[in-house]
């Protein structure tokens, strides 16, 4: 039998003979770490051996959980709500949706009684379980601890550290997130955060539109630098006034466009599209325009930060300048922004 296996049943055990009495404190967990990428034929049972290592991690945490004062009930999901501090941007649950239909929810998520809504919970580790529980109609098992803010962001950053396996952006957003309600000096010291990567987290979060984000979605593969990149691109053309629904819409072209070329495109792969959007450093496509029944119109070429026409036919650029206030509007209106005028002056 495995090591890991053995754990599993071993810890279990404990669970199931859980303290109901109240009190004590989460222990501060390991820093950040980075998940080697796994790739081969085996994927799917190293895919499954890995979901039981990592069970039997979180279950000696619980473990200690309940020795410190814990109590494991079973909770309506529609009584839970996610965490204040989420850091995942999406939930890819099938793996363990097969897990807990075969073995049952081995083990629960941690949960405090909700600060400001009586006879509910908010989680501070769990959610996948939680919305697999939510989506199969059954009862989640929680163990119920009075948690502090700060003990809260202990208790996820201790998770998130042992799963391993939050990319770069998913880790900044936990990190800039944290920082808007608590001191740098309380996430550095809880979380184990090196000082300056906690500083560049904040400021490549704060530099993204968080739709922006979003749309790319997890990013794996996709480090520091790259992001880091992205931000200072993407900074630059807010601070030359250029509005953030419009770098947001750039992003979802592109986006949108990558998915109608590829059924599932791999996650690091909008990433890849929306750097090339807003990144110098790769040629831009040049797009031609020509006159039905032939004769060059001219040219739209694309750069990194946005778009030059180029026309053959003079007086129709002045038509087309003419009429750019009302396109303009047009545009808004077709994806529900507010209204906003065009003032055109010479330069």
């Amino acid at each position: 039998m495995s090591r890991a296996r053995r754990s599993l049943l071993d810890i279990d055990e404990d669970i199931a003979a859980g303290r109901a009495d109240g009190g004590g404190s989460v222990e501060v967990g390991p820093p950040f770490e980075r998940q080697p990428r796994r790739v081969g034929a085996v994927r799917d049972m190293d895919q499954s051996i890995g979901l039981l290592e990592k069970e039997a991690a979180e279950l000696e945490r619980i473990k200690a959980l309940l020795a410190s004062g814990g109590a494991v009930v079973e909770l309506d999901t529609s009584l839970v709500d996610p965490s204040a501090f989420r850091e995942r941007l999406d939930y890819d649950v099938s793996d363990l949706t097969r897990a807990i239909q075969a073995r049952g929810q081995i083990v629960p998520i941690l949960v405090r009684p909700h600060p400001e809504e009586e006879g509910r919970y908010q989680i501070a580790y769990g959610n996948r379980r939680h919305a697999v529980c939510h989506e199969l109609k059954r009862p989640v098992r929680a163990v119920v601890k009075d948690l502090s803010d700060a003990e809260m962001i202990v208790a996820q950053g201790q998770e998130n550290a042992a799963r391993k396996d939050l990319t770069f952006i998913e880790q900044a957003r936990f990190v800039a997130n944290l920082r808007k309600v608590h001191p740098a000096i309380e996430v550095q010291r809880e979380i184990g955060i090196d000082e300056s990567l906690m500083h560049r987290m904040v400021r490549i979060v704060a530099a993204l539109p968080e739709a922006l984000i979003q749309i790319i979605g997890r990013a794996d593969r996709i480090g520091r630098p790259r992001w880091d990149k992205l931000a200072e691109e993407v900074k630059k053309l807010r601070e030359v006034g250029t509005p953030e629904e419009d770098i947001v819409a750039r992003a979802k072209a592109a986006v949108d466009a990558a998915k109608a070329r590829t059924k599932e495109p791999k996650p690091h792969t909008l990433f890849e599209v929306v750097f090339d959007v807003f990144v110098s450093g790769k040629p831009r496509p040049v797009l031609g325009l020509s006159v039905e029944g032939g004769g060059s119109l001219g040219k739209v070429v694309s750069t990194a930060t946005g778009s030059n026409l180029k026309l053959n036919d003079q007086a129709f650029m002045d038509h087309l300048v003419e009429q750019l206030p009302e396109l303009y509007r047009q545009y808004r209106e077709k994806r529900g922004l507010p209204t906003a005028g065009i003032r055109i002056a010479a330069e």
